[in-house]
Formats: structure tokens, C-alpha cells, sequence
């Protein structure tokens, strides 16, 4: 009997009936790392279900609004939510197509892809297209690797359909974003749940270094290195235990930072997860001990020991 634990537990987490649930640690879709689809395709895991469920999952997301941060009743009773700059995650989909190009459900994948980036585009200072070049005053990491891996997958699904015209150009605003992005300060304003001080978000980090890791930059230490100060160490350099949720900028600033306004920790067993790949090994090793019971699937998603 075939064993299918990644395809079991994407089943069991395969709707986001709101699009926050995106930065949720088990739905993930745009969390570092391939998706639950490729991940249990690649492991070789039950073809026919994973076609099952990504036919499932394309006929979910037919039902989103196609109008940014509108949310729209189910006939169970739940809500789904129009896509925002914060979560447009789009990698199953484009993932669909690849996978199944010649399938009829390839071509609907894509059509909510570009539907919905049109949507994107159309908006008045939209940053997807960067008629507004600054993502904003927070969130700048997370909205910029959000616009840099939508047009890789756009990308990706383009060439698997022999789109040219799309690919061409989602690879025109992809090297514009990235050109855009090594330009100007990358770093957050103060924000209310947060330090009260420019800062890193340091997961937000953590997406923005997978989508450009994703797209073949591998230069990105700059980033790499708010990550890393995110870890709480003790005077001889030992993790504590904790990691901080923001960094300051400039990451210099003398510790400890529960010294500053807004301060936030956290254990391990939450969004440090996004950060694994990034962190040396005694950081690592912290995760790890604070998440001895997740599930293969999420262990593989994040680049964990199996």
C-alpha cells in the first residue's frame, strides 16, 4: 500500500477559507519551500489523488472575489477572501499547470492566475506593476516577494502552456521588481503590533529571501543576516531559546532589545519555522527541539530533518 502522507496532510489543510490563513505555519502555500502538490509529487506519493485534490483546490479558489480584501459566503456557511498584497500566493496553481498541462483543470488554474494578477494590475498604484515603487511602509519585504514569486509561477505556467506573450512579460516586471528592490531601504516603519522603530520583520524576511533564492538570487546576505540576528542569544553567543519577532534596524543596535518599544519573542514553535533553512545549526537546533510532534509534511515544507 502506497504511502501518502504529504498528499494526506495537504488534503486535510488544502482550503484557506481566508487569505491570512496563508501565513498560517500548516497552510503555507507561501512559506519557503516547494508546495505540498510538488513535494508529494517528487516523493513519487498516489497520482490520482493528488489530481483529486488539486481539482479540489482549483474549484475552492474559483469562488474567491476577484476584488482585493472582499470576503464572499460560502454555501457551508464559511467565508473566502479576495487576495491581498500580503497574501497572493498563486505556486499551487502555477504548479497545476506544469504538473497537468494538457488537462483541462491546467487551463482553469491559469485563468484564476491571470485574473486575478490583472485584477492586481489594474489597481491604482498598484505594486505589482510598480506604479508604486516603496511596498508600502510595512510588510515591504513580505508584499515585494509576494509580486517577485506570482510572476515566477506566472512565469513558470506560461512556458509550460507556450504562453509567450505572458512569460515575456511577467519576466520583464520580475527583473524589474528585483532591480527595484536592491535600489532602496527594504526595511519596515514602526507599526502597532511591532516595534515602534524601523525594523526587519524577520519571517517576513524569511519569504522575501525564499522568492528570491526561488527565482536563482542567491546573493542575499543582507537579508540573511536580519534573519540571523533574530535569534536571542546569551553573552557567549548560546541561543536562549528565544528568537525575536522583529529585528531593529539598523541590526547593530546593542542588545537586549526587550529594551525597545514594541518588543515581541517567540519559541520556536511558531513563524521562527519560515526561518529554518536561513539559521545556523544551534538555531536550528532550537526549532527543532520546540517542534518534536509536527508532521512530516510541514518538516519537509520547511526544510527540516525527516
Amino acid at each position: 500500500m502506497t504511502s501518502n502522507p504529504v498528499a494526506d496532510f495537504w488534503a486535510a489543510h488544502l482550503s484557506m477559507p481566508l487569505g491570512r490563513h496563508m501565513t498560517q505555519t500548516y497552510a503555507a502555500d507561501i512559506a519557503p519551500g516547494p508546495t505540498y502538490l510538488r513535494i508529494a509529487w517528487d516523493r513519487g506519493e498516489d497520482k490520482d489523488l493528488l489530481r483529486q485534490l488539486a481539482g479540489k483546490y482549483v474549484l475552492f479558489n474559483e469562488q474567491r472575489p476577484d476584488n482585493m480584501y472582499e470576503e464572499k459566503p460560502l454555501p457551508d456557511g464559511s467565508k473566502i477572501g479576495g487576495y491581498d498584497h500580503g497574501h497572493f500566493g498563486f505556486s499551487v496553481l502555477s504548479e497545476i499547470v506544469q504538473l497537468w498541462p494538457s488537462d483541462a483543470l491546467a487551463k482553469r488554474a491559469w485563468n484564476l492566475m491571470i485574473k486575478h494578477g490583472v485584477a492586481y494590475a489594474k489597481q491604482p498604484n498598484s505594486y505589482l506593476t510598480l506604479a508604486s515603487k516603496t511596498y508600502g511602509q510595512t510588510g515591504r519585504c513580505r508584499i515585494s516577494a509576494m509580486c517577485i514569486r506570482y510572476l515566477s509561477d506566472v512565469r513558470r505556467a506560461a512556458e509550460a502552456l507556450g504562453e509567450a506573450a505572458y512569460a515575456l512579460v511577467a519576466r520583464g516586471l520580475h527583473q524589474a521588481h528585483i532591480s527595484n528592490v536592491v535600489s532602496q531601504p527594504m526595511h519596515d516603519g514602526w507599526q502597532g503590533d511591532g516595534l515602534k522603530s524601523n525594523h526587519w520583520r524577520a519571517f517576513q524576511v524569511g519569504i522575501f529571501a525564499a522568492a528570491l533564492s526561488d527565482s536563482g538570487y542567491i546573493n542575499i546576505p543582507p537579508f540573511e543576516a536580519a534573519i540571523k540576528a533574530s535569534v536571542a542569544r546569551d553573552p557567549d553567543g548560546t541561543p536562549t531559546g528565544s528568537f525575536y519577532y522583529d529585528v531593529p534596524e539598523p541590526i547593530t543596535t546593542p542588545q537586549p532589545w526587550t529594551n525597545l518599544p514594541g518588543w515581541k519573542l517567540g519559541n520556536g514553535n511558531g513563524v521562527e519555522l519560515w526561518l529554518y533553512r536561513y539559521l545556523p545549526a544551534d538555531a536550528q537546533a532550537v526549532i527543532e527541539a520546540a517542534n518534536t510532534k509536527l508532521p512530516v509534511a510541514v518538516r519537509l515544507k520547511f526544510g527540516m530533518t525527516v
